[in-house]
């Protein structure tokens, strides 16, 4: 197994891992969150008024300016019915150091929002990168990456990452 097939899959077993209650507080009776934490540090507030914390996952083979593509590997964490939560996103640029695969961790919070009926989640990265946006397709749950006037690319390359069931 190469490395980069190994490290995305011992990040998805630990992030999937951070999921179980075994890491909760205990809610109350009062609706008070309980707080499940995931591997970036950062802790997922989950709240009664929501169901089940559940991991999505998905993958894209998406453009690149100098390169034959980055592969990106998402995986959010939330509960059922929220509109927000955290994701890890492991981004493989393909031949992108001297030939060599690079590949770089992202963490960070998202928000799902909505606009003119268009449904979009937005990717807040725990560094100082830039916010991303994509748009959620209906009814197959992917994710396409707009600009930040919420527009597809004017080009007819991909930029969808498909839902993983």
């Amino acid at each position: 197994m190469n490395l980069k097939i190994m490290t995305t899959a011992a990040l998805c077993v630990l992030m999937l891992g951070a999921c179980g209650n075994r890491n909760a507080k205990t809610d109350d009776a009062k609706g008070k969150p309980t707080t499940t934490t995931a591997t970036n540090g950062k802790g997922l507030n989950a709240d009664s008024r929501y169901g089940t914390i559940v991991s999505e996952r998905y993958y894209g083979l998406l453009p690149a300016a100098d390169g034959p593509g980055i592969d990106y590997d998402l995986v959010l964490i939330r509960q059922k019915g929220s509109n927000h939560g955290i994701y890890s996103l492991m981004m493989t640029y393909i031949e992108g150091e001297n030939g060599n695969d690079v590949s770089f961790l992202e963490t960070g919070d998202f928000a799902a929002s909505t606009k003119d009926g268009m449904k979009y989640f937005t990717f807040t990265p725990d560094s100082e990168s830039a916010a991303e946006t994509f748009y959620i397709v209906e009814p197959s749950g992917d994710l396409t990456l707009v600009g930040k006037d919420l527009k597809r690319a004017a080009s007819k390359l991909n930029y969808t990452l498909r839902r993983i069931k």
